[in-house]
């Protein structure tokens, strides 16, 4: 005995099937059971590149967001922005977080989201 499952692309749906192996089939049905599997195979196949496809635009998105957010942030505490380049912001970053307690509080706030992020998952 031998347990096949089935695909039926149109329903999106499974059904499972026991047949016996010494089950005598023609040729043609073999070839056109093997026809249908690579069809379905081509279906799967295209359904995991479109998931793959809207996970990747999903997380652009939510990086995007996060940026503008951040960006609209530091905006805030910086008087004339757009007076200033990307090189000065950059110099200006940089002097602000070189600081060892701006270093030590930044530690702090990831190593609490960590712990927040770990319990969640669990």
């Amino acid at each position: 005995m031998c347990l096949i499952v089935r695909a039926d692309s149109e329903k999106h749906s499974f059904t499972q099937e026991v047949i016996k192996i010494n089950n005598k089939r023609t040729p043609e049905q073999l070839q056109q059971e093997l026809d249908q599997t690579k069809h379905l195979k081509k279906y799967y196949e295209n359904e995991i590149k479109i998931r793959k496809a809207q996970l990747s635009h999903l997380n652009r998105r939510e990086r995007t967001h996060r940026l503008c957010s951040h960006g609209g942030m530091l905006e805030k505490f910086i008087e004339r922005p757009d007076m200033l380049s990307d090189e000065q912001i950059m110099q200006l970053l940089s002097f602000a977080f070189h600081k060892n307690d701006v270093q030590a509080l930044l530690r702090q706030m990831i190593k609490d989201a960590e712990e927040k992020s770990y319990g969640q998952s669990l």
